[in-house]
């Protein structure tokens, strides 16, 4: 830990916070970043607290929902989304090269049309995916960081993972139990 400011705003990518009741904050860059993004210093965010005395406080104050993580329909679709893309994305590339051809409307215009139809529809499905992809894929790591498991630790894409065999594992490739 270092109270030097300028050292951190050159060093770091990013500042944990305490933000106090246990949670804490990442917030991107170096002390004057968080400060900018907070609007304020390190102790900017203590929170008031005015309950009423006895038994009503406790009874008015709502329970905490509990975090939400990636269902499995959600896990199932963060691990196959890559490939179905990269098949749309594949099925563009063809479709292109055939409109491509500068001859193809004298020849045959209806299957011009049913091309260009047929790029269309695979553009909007690949917009479709890609968008859900980051969907979840931004939730995923969000929900990780809540419940305190380290974003380096992954399980789509594990090997065996879809077959019960799921197992977290670092960037590197190792299996942690």
């Amino acid at each position: 830990m270092s109270h030097d400011r300028d050292f951190l705003d050159r060093v770091v990518t990013a500042t944990l916070v305490a933000e106090g009741e246990g949670r804490w904050v990442e917030y991107a860059g170096g002390y004057t970043d968080m400060v900018a993004q907070r609007g304020a210093g390190v102790a900017a965010m203590v929170t008031k607290e005015t309950r009423p005395a006895g038994r009503k406080a406790a009874a008015t104050a709502k329970p905490a929902a509990p975090k939400r993580k990636l269902s499995f329909n959600e896990r199932h679709d963060l691990g196959t989304l890559p490939t179905r893309i990269a098949e749309v994305q594949s099925l563009i590339a063809d479709l292109q090269s055939t409109l491509g051809d500068p001859g193809l409307y004298q020849r045959d215009p209806a299957l011009f049309e049913k091309t260009s139809a047929a790029l269309a529809s695979a553009q909007s499905d690949l917009s479709s995916a890609e968008n859900r992809w980051l969907e979840l894929e931004i939730f995923g790591k969000n929900s990780s960081r809540e419940l305190g498991r380290p974003e380096s630790l992954r399980t789509s894409g594990a090997p065996g993972c879809g077959q019960g065999d799921c197992r977290l594992q670092p960037r590197g490739g190792r299996s942690l139990p």
